[in-house]
C-alpha cells in the first residue's frame, strides 16, 4: 500500500494495518525504535522524504520562509518559524543531542528483524522476578547466570514446545472446527480484531489503545515477540527500513556536512578545531552536532547495512551530479525486495538463473563438463575398498569397547560417509551413537519427570563413561580423544590409530561420536536419496562441496556454513528451478500410494519429528514424477553457473528462508522467531523444522564477515564460470583456472 508493507499482504492469519498518533489514520507497522526516530526528526508517513525521490540535502533548502509580521506572538520562538527571506533556513534546525544514538537504534532494531538484543531479553527477564531485597551484586550475579543458562535454557524451551505441540494436536482432533473460540481466544491470550475496520475501538472510548489491533495477552501497540507473527516481524522490519534510510541517506550526503560558515540558533554548531563537534547531522527539521569518529561509526553501520542487503543497492544509492537527486527511491527499492510474484515458477526461475548475455559456447560446456566428471567421477578402486573396510572396523571396535560397559549400544555411521558425497582426502567418519540408558532419561525428561539440569549433568556423566571405555580399552587403538558436551549435539571427538586408512600418511581414521543425534542420519540418508534421481546432482553436490571447501565457507565453527547446509543449498536450487521433486511433498507420496508407518519404521519418527520421505526406488517404480525434458540436454557446468547466480543474484534473502521441504521461495525467513536476521541466509533443516518444537535453522552459525565471504565467492564464481562457458576455445590455462576454484588437492569420490 502506497510502497509501506501491510502484514496482510504477506501473512494471511491476521491484518496489521493500525490507526496511529503519526501520519495517517492507517499508518504502516514499525518498530517502537523507529517510532522515536520519527518523533524526534519531527515526519510523518505522508513526508516527501518517503515518497519522492529527494535530493541529497532532504529538502532542507525548501522550507517555507517567513517574516516576523506574518507570526502571531506564539509563533515566535519556535525554531521552525525563524527563518527569513534573507538568512539560510539551516540555522533555524531544532537541535537533537542524541539524534545518532536514535539511529543507530533502529539499525540495531532492524538487522534483528525485530527480535529483542540479548541485553534487553536479560533486563526483561530480571525485571520479571521478584527483588525480596537482593543487593546490587545479587542482581548483577543473577543477571551473569541468565546469561549462562545455554543448554539447559534451550532443552527447557524444546520440551515446553513440545508439550505445546501435543496439547495443540489434542485439541484439534478433539474440538468441534465449527465452535465459536472468539470468547476463549481472550482468555487465553488470543487474537482480537475489530470487526469494522480499525478505528473502532476493542474496549471503550476511554482506552488508550483505541483503534490498534489487539495481539496476545497484552494490549500493547507492540506486541511482544513470543505472540509476534512472521508476517508482523517482516512488515516492521522493512517499513522502519524504509523509514531511516530515507532519512538517514541524505544526511550522510548533505554537502552543508561540514561547513563552519552555519551559526545555528537553536543549538551548537560546528568548529575547524577539536574533536567534539566536527559533523553536522541535517534532517528536514533538526540537526545534531557529532565528532568524526560518531559520523564515520553512523556511515559505517549504513554502509554495512546496506552491503549485506545485496539487492539493489548500487542502483538505489547512485545519484545525478548535477541535481544531487538519487536514481532510485527507497519506496521503489523496497517494493522491489517483496517483488516475489514469479520466484514460485520453475520455468522463469530456470531463465532467471541462466540469464547468460550470450548463450553458452557447445565446445566450451562440453569441455568443462568433461573436466568436472573427471574430477568428481565415482572411483572404485583398491583404495576405496581398503577406506570401506576400515570404516567397518572402526565401527566394529567401537562397538566392542562400549558394549562392555552399555548393554544393547547400536552405532550408526552417517554424513558422507551414508550419502556417499564425501570427497577424497576428508574421511573424517561421523557416528551416531544408541545407547538405551541415555534413551530412558531423554523419555524422563520429555515427561518432565527430570529437570534440565539434571538431564544435562546425567548426559555429561554417560558421555565421559563412554570417553573412559575407548580411553582404556583392551586394543588401545584409540588416541586423541576429546568430549564436547554443552554442544547442540554431545560429541566425543577421537582417532583410530590402527585404522589402515589409505588416505592417510600414518593410516588413522579421525571420527565423530555423537550422542542422541538418530535425526543426522536420516538427514544423511535424505541427501543420497536426492543423490539418486539424476547423476548430474551428485556430480553438482560434490562440486559445491568441494567449491566450499576450497574457498574457505565450509565450516559452522568458523562463521560460515557447514558442508550439509551447502548440500541442502543445492537441493532447494534444483526443486525451484523443477529439476529435482519435493520427496517430502504428501501430494506425492499419496499418488505413489506411500504411507508413513512410525510403528513398524522407527526411523519414520524421531525425537517426535516427522523424518520420512518418499524412496527415490518408489518414485522411479512408479513413474508418476517426470524430469521436464527441457533439462535432458542440460550439462553440468550450466546447472553449476545457474546455482551460483541464483544464491548470488536471484535468491530473495532478505524475505525468504531455504526449505527443501517445501521446495519453493514461500517460506518467510521470519518464521525462525529467534535466528533470523535480516542480514544473513535463513534455512531450515529438512526436519528440525521451524514449527516443530526444536526448530533449526542451519544459516544460525553465519557471522557478518562469513555471510559476506560466502556471498563474495558466489558472485566472483558466477562471473568466471559465465566467461569461460561462453568462450568458443578453452586452452589448458583457462581450463586449470577453473579447476582450481574447485579442486582441494586430491580427485574426489564416494567412501562407501
Amino acid at each position: 500500500k502506497d510502497g509501506w508493507i501491510a502484514a496482510s499482504n504477506i501473512d494471511f492469519a491476521v491484518e496489521f494495518w493500525r490507526a496511529s498518533d503519526v501520519g495517517s489514520d492507517a499508518a504502516p507497522a514499525i518498530t517502537p525504535s523507529c517510532q522515536k526516530l520519527m518523533k524526534t526528526c519531527k515526519v510523518d508517513f505522508d513526508d516527501d522524504l518517503f515518497t519522492e525521490q529527494v535530493d541529497c540535502q532532504g529538502g532542507i533548502a525548501n522550507l517555507p520562509e517567513a517574516t516576523d509580521n506574518d507570526r502571531s506572538d506564539d509563533d515566535k520562538n519556535s525554531p521552525e518559524n525563524h527563518t527569513t527571506a534573507n538568512s539560510n533556513p539551516l540555522e533555524y534546525l531544532s537541535h537533537i543531542p542524541d539524534l545518532q544514538n536514535t539511529f543507530m537504534k533502529v539499525i540495531s532494531d532492524v538487522r534483528r528483524m525485530g527480535e529483542p538484543s540479548n541485553r534487553e531479553k536479560d533486563k526483561e527477564h530480571e525485571q520479571s522476578q521478584p527483588e525480596n531485597g537482593i543487593s546490587s551484586d545479587g542482581k548483577r550475579s543473577r543477571r551473569n547466570n541468565n546469561r549462562e543458562r545455554g543448554k539447559i535454557a534451550q532443552l527447557e524451551e524444546q520440551r515446553r514446545l513440545r508439550l505445546e505441540r501435543q496439547s495443540q494436536s489434542q485439541s484439534e482432533i478433539s474440538s468441534n472446527a465449527q465452535t465459536e473460540q472468539s470468547d476463549q481466544d481472550d482468555q487465553d491470550g488470543g487474537l482480537t480484531l475489530p470487526l469494522d475496520g480499525f478505528n473502532n475501538n476493542l474496549s471503550n472510548k476511554n482506552d488508550e489503545n483505541e483503534g490498534f489491533i489487539r495481539v496476545g495477552k497484552n494490549h500493547d501497540i507492540f506486541p511482544s515477540t513470543d505472540t509476534m507473527s512472521p508476517g508482523w516481524r517482516l512488515a516492521i522490519t522493512f517499513n522502519s527500513l524504509r523509514i531511516f534510510v530515507s532519512l538517514l541517506r541524505p544526511i550522510l550526503d548533505n554537502p552543508h556536512r561540514r561547513d563552519t560558515s552555519l551559526k545555528m540558533k537553536y543549538g551548537p554548531s560546528i568548529k575547524t578545531s577539536g574533536e567534539k563537534h566536527r559533523n553536522y547531522l541535517l534532517s528536514k527539521h533538526v540537526y545534531s552536532c557529532v565528532s568524526n569518529g560518531c559520523w564515520k561509526e553512523l556511515r559505517r553501520e549504513y554502509v554495512n547495512m546496506l552491503a549485506l542487503l545485496n539487492m539493489g543497492v548500487e542502483k538505489m544509492e547512485k545519484q545525478d551530479k548535477a541535481s544531487g537527486r538519487y536514481d532510485q527511491s527507497v519506496k521503489d527499492w523496497i517494493t522491489s525486495l517483496f517483488d516475489h510474484s514469479q520466484l514460485t515458477s520453475e520455468e522463469f526461475l530456470e531463465n532467471k538463473c541462466m540469464d547468460f548475455e550470450v548463450l553458452p559456447s557447445d565446445q566450451g560446456s562440453a569441455i568443462l563438463y568433461k573436466t568436472l566428471m573427471d574430477q568428481f567421477s565415482y572411483e572404485s578402486g583398491n583404495k576405496q575398498d581398503e577406506l570401506k573396510k576400515s570404516i567397518q572396523d572402526l565401527q566394529s571396535k567401537l562397538e566392542l569397547a562400549i558394549s562392555r560397559k552399555f548393554k544393547g549400544v547400536r552405532l550408526t555411521v552417517y554424513g558422507s560417509c551414508l550419502s556417499g558425497l564425501a570427497l577424497q582426502g576428508s574421511h573424517d567418519v561421523d557416528v551416531s551413537i544408541y545407547i538405551p540408558e541415555m534413551y530412558e532419561l531423554k523419555q524422563k525428561f520429555d515427561d518432565g519427570i527430570n529437570s534440565a539440569k539434571s538431564f544435562e549433568k546425567q548426559m555429561t556423566n554417560i558421555v565421559f563413561r563412554v570417553k573412559n571405555c575407548l580411553q582404556y580399552c583392551r586394543s588401545e587403538s584409540f588416541d586423541d580423544l576429546f568430549a564436547i558436551t554443552r554442544a547442540r549435539v554431545p560429541v566425543l571427538k577421537g582417532r583410530d590409530i590402527n585404522a589402515c586408512n589409505p588416505y592417510s600418511p600414518d593410516g588413522s581414521l579421525s571420527f565423530d561420536l555423537c550422542f542422541l543425534n538418530d535425526i543426522a542420519v536420516v538427514n544423511s540418508s535424505l541427501l543420497r536419496e536426492y543423490s539418486l534421481v539424476d547423476n548430474r546432482v551428485r556430480m553438482l553436490m560434490l562440486a559445491v562441496k568441494s567449491f566450499a571447501k576450497k574457498n574457505n565457507i565450509a565450516s559452522a565453527a568458523g562463521g560460515t556454513l557447514s558442508s550439509y547446509t551447502w548440500l541442502n543449498l543445492v537441493i532447494f536450487y534444483l526443486q525451484c528451478i523443477g529439476f529435482l521433486p519435493n520427496l517430502q511433498c504428501r501430494e506425492l507420496m499419496k499418488q505413489h500410494d506411500w504411507h508413513p508407518d512410525p510403528g513398524e519404521n522407527p526411523w519414520h519418527c524421531i525425537n517426535g519429528l516427522e523424518t520420512y520421505y518418499l524412496p527415490t526406488e518408489t518414485m522411479a517404480k512408479s513413474g508418476i514424477w517426470k524430469q521436464p525434458d527441457r533439462f535432458a540436454n542440460t550439462k553440468l557446468p550450466n546447472l553449476l553457473y545457474g546455482f551460483l547466480n541464483f544464491y548470488a543474484r536471484v535468491f530473495p534473502q532478505q524475505t525468504t528462508a531455504v526449505s527443501i521441504r517445501f521446495g519453493k521461495c514461500t517460506l518467510q525467513k521470519t518464521s525462525f522467531q529467534k535466528t533470523s536476521k535480516i542480514w544473513r541466509l535463513c534455512i531450515e533443516d529438512p526436519f528440525e523444522t521451524f514449527d516443530s518444537h526444536c526448530p533449526h535453522d542451519l544459516g544460525f552459525h553465519l557471522d557478518e564477515g562469513g555471510q559476506r565471504k560466502v556471498m563474495n565467492c558466489l558472485a566472483q564464481a558466477r562471473d568466471r564460470l559465465g566467461d569461460l562457458l561462453q568462450q568458443a576455445g578453452l586452452d589448458d590455462g583457462l581450463i586449470q583456472s577453473f579447476v582450481d576454484l574447485f579442486e582441494t588437492g586430491q580427485k574426489s569420490g564416494a567412501n562407501s
